[in-house]
């Protein structure tokens, strides 16, 4: 029971992920130039979203136990490398604070914008 509600939380994660990555295909793809300032607010926004559901107690929690329930498993199962991966993410976005993390991704994609320009005024 306490796996299932640990995969529904990085479910919900990861499809936040998958959002962020719409959003940067049409960016990069559809979006009129002038579009570059505010989507990167909008990827602002979501990864903010995102960082703060994977940092909350709720997620840790879920992680510690899920990990007691599937520790009997193969370590290669499938669920425990789900658990092993999931602890290394929560532990690695623990180190970056989520103002940064969410000033990256509002910068990555004005950049984007920036070096498009550039590029194609052959001024590199």
């Amino acid at each position: 029971m306490t796996y299932e509600l640990f995969e529904r939380r990085f479910a919900a994660i990861n499809d936040l992920l998958n959002i962020a990555n719409q959003l940067t295909w049409d960016f990069r793809t559809m979006m009129p130039t002038g579009g570059a300032a505010m989507r990167g607010i909008q990827m602002s926004t979501l990864m903010g979203m995102a960082h703060e559901l994977m940092m909350s107690a709720e997620t840790r929690k879920l992680v510690d136990a899920a990990e007691t329930e599937v520790i009997h498993l193969s370590e290669d199962s499938i669920e425990r490398r789900c658990v092993t991966s999931a602890r290394d993410a929560h532990d690695y976005h623990q180190r970056i604070p989520r103002d940064l993390h969410q000033r990256r991704a509002e910068l990555n994609l004005t950049g984007q914008g920036v070096w498009e320009r550039a590029r194609a005024q052959n001024d590199f």
